[in-house]
């Protein structure tokens, strides 16, 4: 838990391993139960792919990844996307206003 107002009704969470870097050392499963949250709609999901056998037409991996196993680019998309044919998935709700975070700009 990154940040709590009780009065407000916020709370921030995060994984540790992937805040500080998209490559974690090693990935394990993570399951929130969005459920139990109300998202504002100035939140958009992001999916990351490890793991990719192979590349997206047009679309670069922002970071090369060398965890056990999952050696290969990582791909991010806007939404929520299914594994494909890659190994781990990893979806993660940001800001909107973060879209050009990784340098692309995504449609929303």
């Amino acid at each position: 838990v990154l940040y709590m107002d009780q009065s407000r009704q916020i709370m921030k969470i995060a994984r540790e391993d992937l805040m500080e870097a998209t490559c974690p050392h090693d990935l394990v499963n993570t399951t929130l139960d969005y459920s139990l949250f109300d998202y504002a709609s100035t939140y958009m999901n992001l999916t990351f792919l490890y793991g990719c056998p192979v590349t997206f037409p047009g679309i670069n991996p922002i970071s090369s990844c060398e965890i056990t196993g999952y050696d290969g680019g990582v791909y991010v998309f806007p939404g929520v996307l299914s594994l494909g044919n890659c190994k781990v998935s990893v979806i993660v709700p940001v800001a909107a206003d973060f879209q050009s975070g990784f340098g692309e700009s995504f449609n929303i």
